[in-house]
């Protein structure tokens, strides 16, 4: 009963709050989540190597949150926030009457009482951490601190324009602490600085200072050093899963469905903001194609997973989905306009961490330019907006433009020139083909060795002569226009299809592509 009741309370009370709580403040907020903190500090941060005034900042923790709030101080926060007088009584009353029982060596202790802390699971326990959140920003507010304090339930942050301005927020992040008896984990406590006169000012009162770290989910770097290691130390944990893929027998429609499902999704969450280099991206597609049984001789990973199925398979293509949502969700056209309008202007290669930076950088990647002011040019020289285009339309034009990288990247392979003009779409018709003759396609439009003159070179076969015609090298091209064996299937063609063979480029007189 109390649990319904907490949980329909803890809405209703939240929903009051939330109206009264200044931006900075994210935490158990409706349409507000972590990246909002480390997304707009990041961007703060890149302001400031673009032009923009020096940053300072620091990051605290508190100790086993909810479990060390102190009841009485928190109840009368909640009047003082004019909470209903029934609701606060109800509340206190449970609290009071709730045991607690510690397991010690597999023995049940003896129920306990406490006047302090909040259950781990009450949904009320939330609002209480949201009225402490509430009661710092007043305090930092009422004592005119230059400094910025952003608050994510027992994540607090601080950015400043000076040393001075973020010590002094500290001081009174401390002074509140001691107010209410909690306690600041010492181990989650750093400081940074956008300039190296900052940090050492912080090294020299013993302060930890860190260049970039992992934060509310996120990789977020306080320097000019590219750095990405919160992503890539989540790689060396994805063994198991292409392993259990491997050794699934499900159909390749279901296992292909986990890869934009679960495994792009999983290991490369946070990497919207976060600089990735290609060779990421190919170890990831090798591992897709080793787990589906597609990695014959020859076969191309990139244009298996970006050209043959849709691009969403593609990891690449998903960390690029992934940059243009965060950037219409997060952007503050202020503050990100004029830093892209600064870097397109500039002809230095875009290697620095920021999300903007990142941002430009998957934007070359798929030949599209920024024009200024919010408008993009797509690779065939159409105009439009990046927050005003609808986002099915902005999805569309994502994958044209990665059907077209691909095509233009697997081009220059011997056999497959002329590429990138060509349509998956119009080739690949996946609905009209069984399972059987899907195989087959696959390993005619990916590039697979199936014929004896690549095949050679493996030593799997003695020799390049065709073995269904015994008198000529093999070859595609032998397979299709010469071998006297398959003559009765170029029979049933008519005669102007081969008065246009000269026409069509080699990706469609060898691998069938449209």
């Amino acid at each position: 009963m109390y649990r319904c009741w907490s949980s329909i309370r803890a809405r209703e009370v939240l929903k009051y709050l939330s109206a009264r709580a200044p931006a900075e403040l994210i935490g158990n907020r409706p349409r507000h989540e972590t990246a909002d903190i480390w997304r707009s500090i990041a961007c703060q941060v890149e302001a400031s190597y673009n032009g923009g005034p020096p940053l300072a900042g620091a990051i605290a923790d508190i100790t086993k949150c909810v479990n060390a709030l102190p009841r009485i101080p928190i109840f009368a926060l909640a009047r003082l926030l004019h909470l209903p007088t029934a609701f606060c009584s109800t509340w206190c009353q449970a609290l009071t009457n709730m045991q607690r029982r510690f397991v010690v060596e597999g023995g049940v202790g003896r129920p306990l009482l406490t006047t302090n802390g909040y259950p781990e699971g009450d949904p009320l326990s939330v609002c209480a951490m949201f009225m402490v959140n509430l009661a710092l920003h007043a305090v930092s507010f009422s004592d005119h601190l230059e400094s910025c304090f952003w608050t994510f339930v027992d994540d607090w942050q601080i950015t400043g324009t000076s040393p001075e301005d973020v010590l002094n927020g500290m001081t009174v992040v401390s002074r509140f602490c001691d107010m209410l008896g909690l306690t600041l984990d010492e181990r989650k406590t750093f400081f940074w600085g956008t300039t190296a006169a900052f940090r050492q000012h912080f090294r020299d009162l013993h302060k930890v200072v860190k260049l970039h770290l992992r934060n509310l989910g996120g990789h977020i770097s306080y320097s000019r050093v590219a750095s990405n290691h919160t992503i890539t130390d989540r790689f060396a944990h994805c063994t198991q899963f292409w392993h259990w893929m491997k050794r699934s027998t499900a159909p390749i429609e279901q296992k292909l469905r986990l890869l934009p499902v679960v495994a792009w999704p999983r290991f490369l969450h946070g990497s919207a903001g976060v600089p990735l280099g290609d060779e990421h991206f190919r170890k990831f597609r090798s591992k897709a194609m080793q787990s589906l049984s597609f990695d014959r001789k020859g076969a191309n990973p990139l244009l298996q997973f970006g050209g043959i199925l849709h691009p969403k398979h593609d990891p690449a293509f998903h960390v690029l989905v992934a940059t243009f949502r965060a950037f219409r969700r997060f952007c503050i056209p202020d503050v990100a306009f004029p830093i892209l309008n600064g870097l397109a202007s500039q002809s230095t290669p875009l290697r620095g961490p920021g999300p903007c930076e990142v941002f430009l950088s998957r934007l070359h990647s798929v030949g599209w330019t920024w024009m200024g002011e919010g408008v993009i040019e797509d690779q065939v020289g159409v105009s439009f907006h990046i927050l005003h285009c609808p986002l099915q339309l902005l999805h569309a034009r994502l994958v044209a433009a990665w059907e077209y990288r691909v095509g233009a990247t697997v081009s220059t392979r011997e056999g497959f020139q002329g590429l990138e003009h060509m349509s998956s779409a119009l080739t690949w018709g996946r609905k009209h083909w069984d399972s059987e003759s899907q195989g087959l396609l696959r390993v005619v439009l990916n590039g697979s060795f199936f014929t004896r003159d690549k095949q050679f070179a493996t030593g799997k076969v003695p020799d390049k002569i065709c073995p269904f015609c015994c008198s000529e090298e093999d070859s595609i091209h032998h397979r299709h226009f010469s071998c006297t064996h398959f003559q009765h299937v170029r029979d049933k063609l008519p005669r102007e299809f081969f008065q246009q063979l000269d026409e069509l480029p080699e990706c469609t007189l060898q691998h069938g592509w449209t």
